[in-house]
């Protein structure tokens, strides 16, 4: 057997097929000289002083599965695309973006997911010159500093970034080859052989916006890595950014290297994006059930009559309690009219004359009464928060509920079970409303919400005169996430359990083609996720833990236990 059979029987063999080669670093001048910005477009800007350091370039082939996000800050993952030319960036951002998203929130169990960008390095015959060309990069680098992935957030994410950087985030460099890579291959650097010391943020200047990537300083405890001959269908996530610090890898530094076996074979090709991911923290679900309420939520207060009279104060209570929780008072005791609290009270009535009717006599009956007051109501919260948010008209939360439009909004009069009279049918499951506002009216406690930040549930005082308000998951889909949604739950508190609760629901719902994107991607009419909604909620606990319908969090059912949730405080109303 010859030489070159020889070498490509070894290359194809499977087994790990460890480099010496050498990593081409930043080299400090030693002067005190900052390294000089970088111009985008102008490769003349990036060569820096630098210094190529030998070292060993271990294979992971063969044990790819010692190697993740947490431990070492890289990770490889098996993912066929449908795509495989990769030149014609509509069908990049159509067809392989979501493919990205999907095994981005599969793999990292990411609350959301937004792609920032990608490149494509590959020859390209047709530049005119080097600046042109998106070759491999051979320097040390991590994609994005500190700075440069928050200012990212900020940048693509809007109004709705600084809530998502005070939890955890994530900024990932998903790298895929086009064709099997022989030249050129991609090597990634254990983050925690990597010191701070060694990593220097350098600025990248764009015409309409300033990057932050960091270039690295040579150091022979680096312990690099890298997988021969990666295929298409092995996608290497590279860690650029993690807002979590507790030990696990945080950025990662990768290159280009020459392997100088392969210096003969045909260009890389490769494709490489960039994205946020985003965590909401998750207590596990068993957890969640086990813990005693606290008393009071605390919830803001806000007032009708001053949002009427367009109160800009008013306006910005109500977006931010419609932004931290999602749950508020709204005071209508002051409202001129006086009509909606004597609407209340004759509704109450109503209610407990008709609950206490023989079932059949109920059966009989089809309430169908008006309820344009509340209406008015929910589309005034809707127009002003939309106000304090700076919408245009065109995109104000209100035209999804137009009042000529057909809806599945609903008043609703509910009563619950007494605990002694049925105990298993008691109360109400962890949810969160399907719709955009939930405007309740009640006397009797139970109502608790899951406050998200700290995973604690809370009870909802019953204030004579107020309203508790929640934003539904349609409006927190319309807004892009910018509301919140929270998860809650009616519970028998101790000292109300001989005592009937009864609620006056109002829900009100977008219009039944109004067209909306939930937390998946996932595109919804009004209807069909009412509908859909509705029947997770109707469906047995087995249903309801598949996905995030019902509560937002795949495999949670909040059923009450009452051996678990033991509640024991008096609620003081004022």
């Amino acid at each position: 057997m010859d030489l070159e059979a020889v070498k490509a029987a070894r290359l194809t063999s499977g087994k790990p097929r460890n480099v010496h080669a050498t990593i081409n670093y930043y080299r400090d001048p030693g002067d005190g000289t900052e390294h000089a910005p970088s111009i985008a477009g102008k490769r003349s800007t990036f060569n820096q002083p630098s210094i190529d350091l030998e070292t060993v370039i271990t294979d992971i082939t063969g044990s790819e599965d010692l190697y993740t996000l947490d431990s070492h800050g890289f990770q490889l993952y098996r993912h066929t695309s449908t795509l495989k030319d990769f030149s014609d960036d509509r069908l990049i951002k159509d067809l392989y973006y979501p493919e990205v998203e999907d095994l981005v929130r599969k793999t990292t169990k990411a609350t959301r997911v937004f792609i920032f960008d990608h490149t494509i390095r590959r020859p390209n015959p047709t530049a005119s010159n080097s600046d042109e060309e998106r070759r491999p990069v051979k320097r040390a680098h991590i994609d994005q500093s500190e700075w440069a992935a928050m200012n990212q957030v900020t940048r693509h994410l809007g109004p709705d970034a600084p809530r998502l950087l005070q939890s955890r985030f994530q900024i990932i460099n998903i790298w895929r080859p086009i064709q099997t890579i022989y030249k050129d291959p991609l090597a990634v650097c254990d983050s925690h052989s990597v010191p701070d010391e060694d990593i220097l943020p350098v600025k990248l200047v764009y015409p309409d916006w300033v990057g932050e990537p960091c270039t690295i300083l040579p150091n022979r405890k680096h312990r690099w890595y890298y997988k021969n001959n990666q295929t298409p269908e092995e996608v290497m996530f590279i860690k650029c950014y993690d807002w979590k610090m507790d030990g696990r890898a945080r950025r990662v530094p990768h290159a280009a290297f020459t392997d100088p076996e392969m210096v003969d074979r045909e260009p890389r090709q490769s494709i490489e994006t960039t994205l946020n991911t985003n965590h909401r923290k998750m207590t596990s679900p068993s957890s969640l059930s086990n813990k005693v309420a606290k008393e009071d939520a605390d919830l803001r207060v806000v007032s009708l009559q001053q949002l009427l009279d367009g109160d800009t104060a008013a306006k910005e209570d109500l977006l931010k309690a419609s932004t931290d929780l999602g749950f508020f008072y709204l005071d209508c005791r002051d409202v001129a009219s006086g009509r909606i609290m004597d609407e209340v009270q004759t509704m109450y009535s109503l209610a407990t004359s008709f609950y206490d009717l023989p079932q059949e006599e109920k059966s009989r009956w089809l309430v169908d009464r008006d309820h344009d007051e509340h209406l008015v109501m929910g589309v005034l919260l809707l127009a002003r928060i939309s106000e304090a948010l700076g919408l245009s008209e065109d995109l104000a939360f209100q035209q999804y509920h137009r009042k000529d439009a057909v809806c599945p909004t609903a008043l609703g009069l509910l009563k619950y079970t007494l605990v002694e009279v049925e105990p298993d049918k008691v109360g109400q499951i962890a949810h969160s409303d399907a719709g955009s506002l939930s405007i309740v009216f009640t006397e009797v406690a139970g109502l608790q919400v899951l406050k998200p930040k700290e995973e604690t549930w809370y009870y909802i005082a019953p204030k004579p005169g107020h309203a508790v308000v929640n934003v539904g998951d349609a409006l927190r889909f319309i807004s892009g996430g910018v509301l919140e949604s929270s998860l809650h739950r009616i519970i028998p508190h101790k000292d109300e359990m001989g005592r009937h609760k009864y609620s006056i629901v109002y829900l009100l719902r977008p219009e039944m083609d109004a067209e909306f994107v939930d937390a998946d991607g996932k595109v919804w009419k009004g209807l069909e996720w009412t509908n859909k909604k509705h029947a997770v909620f109707r469906a047995p606990a087995e249903e309801q833990a598949k996905g995030t319908y019902l509560t937002g969090r795949d495999g949670y059912v909040g059923y009450w236990d009452p051996e678990k949730d033991v509640e024991g405080q008096t609620i003081t109303v004022t």
